[in-house]
């Protein structure tokens, strides 16, 4: 079993940082608060919505969705399901039909569906992205790169703090198991302080560390955000 224990709570938090820490622990929680990792990650999927209207206000505000991308993507989507489901229908239709107005009546409602999906396909690939937005998600996007070429060891270890430094971007961006997985094979990396399994030896930190993140991806950035993680019911200190 794995705990999270928040270790403070830090000022000037993003109101989708302090949402994701006041709905993991509670709004009232004081430093030294405790929670089973896994019980809670499962309550944060039932309150995902909650967590992701800060999250999308503050994309709003930062300019990187773009309001006529956004409706027009959202158009295209729509028109194209009811047309689809439309068009499910006046299968029925022309099915009792038939008989007065020929085969060819079948070929409407067939059409009717082809257009739907291809307005499902335009909105899936119409960006909601504004320029700065598309800018801001590539450099991510070659970011994300960079950390996979360096877990692959096709990139370089350019400083010796490179694992703790980056665990929390490898966790957020889903690498964080190839991440944990080539500096442990490496050796010569340290476990972040604010992890504290209840054994020293570090084979075993990164085989706790290894767990938990395979419990929960989210779990790094809890740390990141300010809490601690511990193995086998333990808490951290700090």
């Amino acid at each position: 079993a794995f705990v999270v224990t928040l270790r403070e709570r830090p000022a000037g938090l993003a109101a989708h940082e302090q949402q994701l820490l006041d709905l993991f622990f509670g709004p009232q929680a004081a430093p030294g608060a405790s929670a089973p990792l896994t019980e809670k990650m499962q309550a944060l999927l039932g309150k995902w919505k909650q967590f992701a209207e800060p999250i999308k206000a503050a994309v709003r505000q930062r300019g990187w969705w773009d309001t006529a991308r956004l409706q027009q993507r959202g158009g295209w989507l729509l028109a194209g399901m009811l047309l689809m489901f439309g068009s499910l229908g006046a299968l029925i239709l022309a099915a009792v039909l038939r008989d007065t107005f020929g085969d060819l009546i079948i070929l409407l409602p067939f059409g009717g569906f082809a257009a739907g999906l291809i307005m499902l396909i335009l909105g899936s690939r119409t960006s909601p992205y504004s320029d700065s937005g598309r800018a801001e998600a590539d450099r991510w996007q070659k970011f994300s790169k960079y950390l996979s070429d360096v877990a692959a060891n096709r990139e370089a270890v350019i400083r010796p703090d490179l694992f703790e430094h980056y665990l929390a971007y490898a966790a957020a961006l889903g690498l964080a198991q190839g991440w944990v997985s080539f500096f442990q094979k490496r050796g010569g990396a340290n476990i972040p302080a604010w992890f504290q399994p209840l054994a020293n030896a570090d084979s075993t930190g990164f085989t706790a560390l290894n767990a938990v993140i395979a419990t929960s991806g989210a779990s790094s950035s809890a740390g990141a955000a300010g809490a601690g993680a511990a193995g086998g019911g333990g808490s951290s200190t700090g």
